[in-house]
Order: structure tokens, then sequence, then C-alpha cells
């Protein structure tokens, strides 16, 4: 994954997503088409939670209200000739069954995000988030051409790949506090995922909220390097989550 370069035009392509609320398995099979055989064409089924036979609610994902950010570090001895990174991700299209007993272990999810609509070091995002990425030298046409990079061939693959996956297979506790197993399909891969989350419910809204972190290397990209490897972006991508799902949305 490239890392853009102060004072130069050079730009990273940076590469993964996803998304970490999730939900597991309930009678009627697996919601999200993400297939054993073929990971690299997710496609959330709405119908699939029209049909629920067992007893709990079914919660569409507010796309307004949710936000998923994911954070890339610069690394090596010349670090400071880059960047971190951050990514934003807004449209995305889902939902949950939250069922009214935890012990039965029915917890499902699942969300799906086309990879062209990822917004990548919106500046001010960047002023809010302070630190190492408020007055970093970004501008608008460097971010625009690392977007660029990112969707592209050598990284996310926006064309053969465009669109990301969530599924969870395993919950274990009980509301607030939760541990899934989840199921990323990511770049043409499928890989499980552990992420802790918090989830609430209150009266017909859902909030799902956490952190985790993935690897590049899993889903198939390679970490950019550059300058003989001694400016390079660090293989893990921290993820953040805050999931909104309103009950008396239309499916």
């Amino acid at each position: 994954m490239p890392v853009s370069i102060q004072h130069r035009p050079r730009t990273f392509f940076l590469a993964i997503l996803l998304i970490g609320l999730a939900g597991c398995r309930t009678p009627g099979g697996p919601v999200a088409q993400v297939p054993l055989d073929n990971p690299a064409m997710p496609e959330f089924q709405r119908e699939a939670y029209t049909d629920i036979e067992a007893d709990g609610r079914v919660f569409w994902v507010d796309s307004e209200a949710s936000e998923v950010r994911l954070y890339v570090w610069r690394g090596g001895p010349l670090a400071e000739k880059g960047h971190n990174h951050v990514m934003r991700v807004r449209n995305m299209e889902g939902a949950a069954f939250v069922p009214d007993n935890f012990l039965e272990n029915s917890l499902r999810v699942d969300i799906v995000f086309p990879v062209r609509d990822i917004e990548v070091d919106p500046l001010p995002l960047r002023e809010r988030l302070g630190g190492a990425f408020a007055g970093s030298g970004m501008t608008e046409k460097s971010a625009a051409a690392t977007r660029d990079n990112m969707l592209g061939d050598k990284a996310l693959n926006a064309e053969r790949f465009p669109a990301i996956g969530i599924s969870v297979r395993k919950a274990i506790g009980e509301p607030p506090r939760l541990a899934l197993e989840v199921a990323v399909a990511l770049h043409g891969i499928r890989r499980m995922v552990s992420v802790p989350a918090t989830l609430q419910v209150e009266g017909d809204q859902l909030t799902a909220t956490g952190a985790f972190l993935i690897q590049q290397t899993r889903f198939g990209i390679k970490p950019f390097s550059a300058m003989g490897g001694a400016l390079y972006i660090e293989n893990p991508i921290m993820v953040e989550f805050t999931i909104v799902g309103r009950a008396n949305q239309n499916g």
C-alpha cells in the first residue's frame, strides 16, 4: 500500500476495508451473498431479512448516521517524509437481526458497501482528528491522487472487486458487550476477524461501535514501500466503526 510523500506529487495507494459489525447464523441460512467459492462479488440480499422465522427484530442500516474509519500509518527510517492516512465509509447497505434471546446465538448482521464510495483523507476529518493528521501538508489534490491509486488494480482494484462484504459467523456474549467472529470479503479473499463490539438498542434504534485490526497481507495486498524500504506503510490497519440501524425503515 503506497504512502504519499510530503513536498512531492507522489502518492500512496491504500487498500482495505471493512467494517466490523455483524451477525450470526439463524434459521433460514446465510444472509449476505458472500459465497464460499466467490468472495469477490458480495451482494446484500434484503429479502433474506424479511422472512426470518425467529423471535426478534430487524434493523436496517442507516447509512447517513453510520460511519467506518480506517487508519494506516507511515513507517521506516524516513517515515517523516510520508503521511498517516484515514479513510471513511458512509455509503453502505445492510441489516441486523437482533434476537429476543441472545443465548440462542442467532444474532445476524450483514453489510455490503461499494469500494468506489470510499473517501480518502478528507481534509476536514484530518483536521478534526488532530495530531499527526492535522497540518501535515496534505492537500485536496494529493488526497484525490491517493484515492485514484487506492482504487487501482495494484490496490483495492475497484473494477474487479467492486464491493466489500461483512457477515458474522459467531457471536459470544450478550448486549451491551459482544465478541464477534466476522467474515470479511475483501479483494477477492475472505478472512475471519475477531471483533469486540458494543451493541445497544434504544427504542427503534440500534447502535453498534467498536475497533479492531486487520492485516493487509492477509487479503493479498502488499504494503507499499519506497526509497529502498526506508519509507513504507505499516501492515496493520485500524478500523473504527459506528453502525446505526433503524427498525422502522422499509427494507
